[in-house]
């Protein structure tokens, strides 16, 4: 995360359907699921560059943040296991103005990548207070680290532009490298994007406060569909 005051986006409908009501832990199954459909990604310039996590979410679609997004079309992923790094080239992006980008992935460039299993998103997600939420990331210095937390509360962004957006705020532990990272339900459906993290008080008086946050995913059904679609059509 390039600005400890940027935000952790999640989900779409911003709603509170009251007390909790799903379930405390995630599955087994579930959470080698999300495994499976995560990845650390890296973008490189002769400025700059940016280490990120981002989520499959169609065979040559991978959902990140927009703020991890450098000025080039070659993304590459970290080989997982010991498997070597694997080069990829973006053919396009779809952004939906809240830091959420969806990159479409070649399906054409060298041996023509395909991610063989990928996430769905939930885009008409109500939030519960105190639901149980996981994701794994890649802050500094690790990867591929696993990590719950719960939907803490609820707050309002002022972005750049002057726009009020709803924030959730997700009591989770969250680092430089994150940004990007899917944030699942206890299903295994993507409700949201690893953004950042609000900062309160001053650590000289003791009172410094982290809590990392979301906005909503604000992607059309269309645009989900067509990220899913992407190069398995002729």
């Amino acid at each position: 995360m390039k600005n400890l005051l940027r935000r952790l986006l999640l989900g779409a409908a911003v709603v509170f359907a009251g007390v909790c009501n799903t379930a405390s832990s995630q599955s087994p199954v579930v959470i080698q699921q999300a495994y499976n459909e995560t990845y650390h990604v890296v973008q490189v310039t002769v400025a700059e560059n940016s280490y990120c996590s981002a989520t499959a979410i169609g065979p040559f679609a991978l959902l990140t943040a927009t703020h991890c997004e450098l000025g080039t079309d070659e993304i590459a992923l970290q080989g997982k296991g010991g498997k070597p790094d694997v080069d990829l080239k973006i053919d396009g992006r779809i952004r939906d103005g809240y830091d959420h980008t969806i990159l479409l992935i070649s399906p054409t460039y060298l041996a023509g990548y395909k991610f063989t299993t990928f996430a769905a998103v939930d885009l008409l997600h109500k939030f519960d207070f105190g639901q149980d939420v996981f994701f794994i990331g890649n802050p500094r210095g690790f990867s591929e680290l696993f990590r719950k937390g719960y939907v803490a509360g609820s707050a309002t962004y002022t972005s750049a532009l002057g726009e009020n957006v709803p924030e959730i705020l997700i009591d989770i532990n969250v680092g430089h490298g994150d940004s990007g990272a899917a944030i699942f339900d206890s299903n295994g459906a993507v409700i949201g994007v690893v953004a950042g993290i609000e900062v309160h008080g001053t650590a000289d008086e003791g009172s410094q406060y982290k809590m990392p946050y979301a906005l909503a995913l604000n992607f059309t059904d269309g645009q989900i569909k067509e990220a899913v679609a992407y190069g398995t059509t002729k």
